[in-house]
């Protein structure tokens, strides 16, 4: 566990990074994990303090399998409330599939990972379903919800503008050093995907905690700058276009 603020700790389950954030209303959980993770994220639980009935909510950055793998079995031993942007909460709560990815372009290793992706998650009720905008006190005085599709439809960060922080799930990934856009294979619309990037730039982040890899603890704006240079290069088969 690594504590990134006085407030909240990031937890690596597998290959995706949870966060515990302490709130005045109690304890909650961004993201689940993978399958098979439940366990692992309770023993952290435990380690911080806290026994199973402290979580009081579970809020999802977006419905992949390895970001909400283990929330059933989670919900199901604590009681928490399930949040969600309320599209991704259709694909959550077993209404509909997220979007797919179309395979043009792909390389091997996007071939690779795209027939691995796939895994069956049970379906959970979402308590209550976020909007694009909106003021989450509730979880941590000051939090608020920042809307950033592209890798799904429904993808949300979490933003404390007091300490420059980003909660982003897969907005990016921070893998071996080096700070990209999500993998083509899981994002269906990568377009969308690199306007989230510009949005976030835009915020002036200090820390940016992501759903992969180490969390960039000072500096992340000089970081996400960088990569905007590059998605913005002439050689760059998709131009990213700022949004308004």
């Amino acid at each position: 566990m690594n504590r990134i603020s006085k407030y909240i700790t990031q937890i690596t389950v597998g290959i995706s990074n949870c966060y515990l954030v302490e709130g005045n209303d109690g304890l909650s959980l961004i993201d689940a994990g993978g399958p098979n993770n439940a366990e692992r994220i309770v023993k952290c639980i435990n380690q911080a303090g806290y026994d199973l009935h402290s979580l009081k909510r579970i809020l999802i950055t977006h419905a992949h399998s390895d970001h909400y793998g283990s929330l059933t079995e989670l919900q199901q031993r604590t009681g928490a409330e399930v949040w969600a942007h309320e599209l991704d909460a259709l694909v959550i709560e077993g209404h509909q599939v997220q979007d797919s990815v179309s395979q043009e372009g792909f390389n091997v290793i996007d071939r690779f990972l795209f027939n691995i992706g796939a895994s069956d998650v049970p379906s959970c009720t979402v308590h209550r379903k976020l909007k694009s905008v909106e003021a989450i006190p509730e979880v941590l005085e000051g939090l608020e919800v920042v809307h950033l599709p592209g890798h799904t439809v429904g993808q949300i960060g979490f933003w404390l503008p007091r300490e420059s922080l980003l909660i982003g799930g897969d907005v990016m990934m921070n893998i071996m050093g080096r700070l990209t856009q999500p993998f083509k294979a899981f994002t269906p619309n990568p377009v969308e995907s690199r306007k989230s990037i510009v949005k976030a730039s835009k915020l002036q982040l200090e820390t940016l905690a992501l759903g992969h890899g180490p969390v960039i603890e000072k500096h992340a704006d000089r970081r996400i700058a960088k990569l905007v240079t590059k998605l913005n290069s002439p050689t760059n088969p998709t131009l990213l276009e700022t949004p308004s």
